[in-house]
Order: structure tokens, then C-alpha cells, then sequence
């Protein structure tokens, strides 16, 4: 078995943390995760007993130890804990956990502890979704590279921007500061690809969609709702003539970005822009930032700001 790099500060397994239970966690081939631990008087409940919510750590631990060495950065959205029999404290246990399903961007995990006669004392299960982009400022000591199943380092976020993203990031910090470009080195081009990538639904995802107009040959913005598809006769209404869908070479050359990449405002010249109502449900979106593999996180009134564009209906 090999043992996990830890992480420094991390409550349940780091060394830089004095108040850390101090667990070393090992992984087979089969990258099931395991540990032994004792229990001490710091972890009691009940007088001679662990406490419920140390052993419920421990799990959380244990299961998202699990996902990570799957190579996936996620974060805990449920967990149920299911305490069988009492935990005393001075005895040896055995801590086990492992993925039992992925679904999408969700990650199923069970785990264990076992007294020493094989009796499970307490069982969780636990659901964890991959949010990359929570983890872009955060330094993880002594923590290797995460391998996936062809032995590719896991790194799905980039050190440093591209020039088309960091030209996005300058024009946010002029007009907006705080909001900030993360580029991934996977593909966050379609809708679908980028709501995967930072954790959030289809809905969220504020798509750049460039027409024409037919009779001025006018490049038209439209940024709708990942989730749904532009109706042209309605944009048409609200610009007053017929648009087509503009080709990568117009694309490119009226927002002086590449399609997939296109971000909503700082574009090569004004372009009218409409903003698709749905987006205005959620509380937060995400758009692109210059690159196929760059987005940015901000709010409705945000892209409002950003644009002017006239909020309508524009889905079919």
C-alpha cells in the first residue's frame, strides 16, 4: 500500500495543525483508502466514547481521500453517517473507504470503522461534486499530483493565463475588481464542457453567440442561458432585421476573439449584445474569458454592467 501525502493544515490528517487527529492514510491499487487510528480522551463524547462528530470527520475524510486519488477536486455536498455500535476511545480501528459510483460531475463514496473485532462501528456514505475552481488559490502542502487512470497529472488549472485570457483579466480589473479568469487545461468551449469543468448547472453558463444582421452586416451579441437554444426570430424583433449565424472568420474578427473563447464585453468594436432573461434566475453564472479553456464567475447585474445589453427573451 502507499501512503497519501497530507495535507499540512487539514484537521483529520496534517502535521502543521496542532489540534489535526494526525491520521496517515494509505491506498491500494485499487485506490480504496485506508487507515489504523486510536482514539484518544481530545476525541471524547461520551465518558470512555468517541465523540459523534470526530468519527463523522474521520469518514468525510476518509471517502473524500477517496475521490482525490481518482484525481477529481471536489468538495462534500451530502453525508450521511450511520453510528452501529459504540466508539471506545484507546482501542485500535480500522478506517476503509472507496468509491461506489460516479454520475456526472457527482462522486458516490462509502466508508468504515472497524473495531478490532471486525464489527463496523460506525458507516457513511457521501456524495462529492468536482468544483476545481474553489481550489485555484489554495496551496496544498506537501500534497503530490493527482494521477488519473492513464497516469496523466491531474492538473486541470492552469499556473499562469494565456494572452487571451490575462487580456480578459486586465479589462475585468479596470471595470469590475475582484472578478477573476480561471483557464483550465481541458476544453470549457461548449456549454456543456464548462459547467462540467467549475461545477454548476447547464442553466449557469452565459454563452456567446454571434450573428449577423442580413441587411447592415452588423455583428449581434447574443449571451444566452447554456441551457437553451436562441430563437433568430426574436432577436430579429428586438433588432429590427433578420440575422444568420456568423461564421469563425466574422466571429473572430468582429469581437477579436475565437468562438468557444468569446467573452462577453471587450470586444474589437461595439457590438449591440441581448442578454437572455433565464440568466437572471440564478444567483451566480459563469462566461467565457478569451480562451476555449477560460471562464470567469460573476452575477447577472454583473454581466449587465459589463455589457449594456438589453435583457429578453431569447430562447426558443
Amino acid at each position: 500500500m502507499r501512503k497519501l501525502p497530507e495535507h499540512g493544515s487539514c484537521f483529520v490528517c496534517g502535521s502543521s495543525n496542532p489540534h489535526s487527529l494526525g491520521l496517515a492514510w494509505y491506498t491500494d491499487a485499487g485506490k480504496n483508502i485506508h487507515a489504523e487510528y486510536t482514539f484518544s480522551e481530545n476525541q471524547q463524547g461520551p465518558p470512555g466514547h468517541v465523540h459523534g462528530g470526530a468519527s463523522a470527520a474521520v469518514l468525510d475524510e476518509a471517502m473524500g481521500a477517496a475521490v482525490w486519488v481518482a484525481g477529481l477536486q471536489v468538495v462534500a455536498a451530502r453525508l450521511e453517517v450511520d453510528y452501529k455500535r459504540p466508539l471506545p476511545l484507546g482501542e485500535k480501528v480500522v478506517i476503509r473507504a472507496r468509491i461506489s459510483e460516479q454520475h456526472e460531475r457527482k462522486t458516490f463514496a462509502t466508508a468504515e470503522i472497524v473495531l478490532a473485532n471486525g464489527e463496523t462501528a460506525v458507516a457513511g456514505k457521501g456524495i462529492y461534486v468536482t468544483a476545481p475552481h474553489l481550489f485555484i488559490n489554495t496551496k496544498f502542502e506537501n500534497i503530490e499530483p493527482q494521477h488519473g487512470n492513464k497516469g496523466e497529472p491531474m492538473q486541470q488549472i492552469r499556473a499562469t493565463l494565456s494572452a487571451s485570457a490575462q487580456k480578459v483579466q486586465n479589462a475585468l480589473a479596470e471595470r469590475i475588481p475582484g472578478l477573476k479568469v480561471i483557464e483550465f487545461t481541458e476544453s470549457t468551449r461548449t456549454s456543456a464542457e464548462a459547467a462540467e469543468r467549475v461545477g454548476v448547472s447547464l442553466g449557469q453558463i452565459a454563452k456567446s453567440l454571434i450573428f449577423k444582421a442580413k441587411e447592415s452586416g452588423k455583428p449581434v451579441l447574443v449571451i444566452a442561458s447554456g441551457a437553451n437554444r436562441v430563437d433568430e426570430k426574436k432577436v430579429a424583433a428586438l433588432l429590427g432585421e433578420k440575422i444568420g449565424r456568423a461564421d469563425p472568420e466574422f466571429a473572430r474578427e468582429a469581437t477579436g476573439f475565437v468562438i468557444g473563447g468569446i467573452p462577453p464585453f471587450g470586444h474589437s468594436q461595439p457590438i449591440t449584445t441581448f442578454l437572455d432573461a433565464d440568466l437572471f434566475r440564478y444567483e451566480i453564472i459563469w462566461a467565457a474569458a478569451g480562451t476555449p479553456n477560460a471562464v470567469f464567475e460573476l452575477t447577472p447585474a454583473q454581466l449587465s454592467e459589463l455589457t449594456g445589453g438589453l435583457i429578453a427573451e431569447t430562447k426558443e
